[in-house]
C-alpha cells in the first residue's frame, strides 16, 4: 500500500478493483462494462489534449481535463475488473 500522504485517486481504485478483491456479480460487471464515456465527453477531451499540447489551455480547462483523464481511468480499472469476474464466473461453471 502507498503512504498516506502519498495516496492518489487511482491508487485507491486499483485496490478496490485488484484481481485478488472479490469479483464482482455477473450481472454487476454486464452493467459495469456498459457504462461508458459519452461521445460529446470523448470530443472534450479531444479538444482539451489539443489545446494542452498546444500551451492553450486555462487553468479550469486543465481541471476539466484531468477530471476526464480520471473519469476515464476509473472506467478502464472497472471494466478490467468486470471482465476478469465474468471470466472467473465462466471458469466456474
Amino acid at each position: 500500500m502507498v503512504a498516506s500522504s502519498d495516496i492518489q485517486f487511482t491508487d485507491i481504485l486499483c485496490e478496490l478493483f485488484s484481481p485478488e478483491a472479490p469479483p464482482m456479480s455477473p450481472a454487476a460487471a454486464e452493467l459495469a462494462l456498459s457504462v461508458r464515456l459519452t461521445d460529446q465527453q470523448k470530443q472534450r477531451m479531444i479538444e482539451l489534449a489539443d489545446l494542452s499540447s498546444r500551451g492553450q489551455i486555462s487553468d479550469s480547462q486543465r481541471r476539466e481535463l484531468e477530471s476526464l483523464r480520471d473519469a476515464g481511468n476509473f472506467l478502464t480499472v472497472l471494466h478490467a475488473k468486470a471482465r476478469l469476474s465474468l471470466m472467473q464466473e465462466q471458469k466456474a461453471n
